[in-house]
């Protein structure tokens, strides 16, 4: 996991798309614009000669997507991940404890 600046001077950390969750959000490059959500595995078969993942752009209104290789490296915001640990932390503290 190596820390990326892009032009804008933004922290990015640069990790295998197969290390993030169903659902989260990441750049292709350190300096794209569009913005993909991680979908549902598409195993290693004869028609997909490698294990990838079919990501959707945030953009798109027709539900098409891409599929990218499992172990392609993507870029992920770094305060966006501060952002779920500091949410999943105050659920936990704030959680009515039975």
């Amino acid at each position: 996991m190596a820390i990326v600046y892009n032009k804008h001077g933004e922290m990015l950390k640069a990790i295998p798309l197969k290390s993030l969750k169903r659902g989260d959000q990441f750049l292709r490059k350190p300096d794209a614009t569009k913005v993909f959500y991680k979908e549902h595995y598409n195993r290693k078969s004869w028609h997909n000669p490698t294990p990838s993942y079919t990501c959707m752009p945030n953009d798109d209104m027709f539900g098409s997507g891409v599929c990218i290789n499992a172990k392609a490296i993507v870029f992920v915001d770094v305060s966006l991940s501060n952002w779920n640990d500091i949410v999943k932390a105050a659920n936990e503290k704030y959680s009515k404890k039975a």
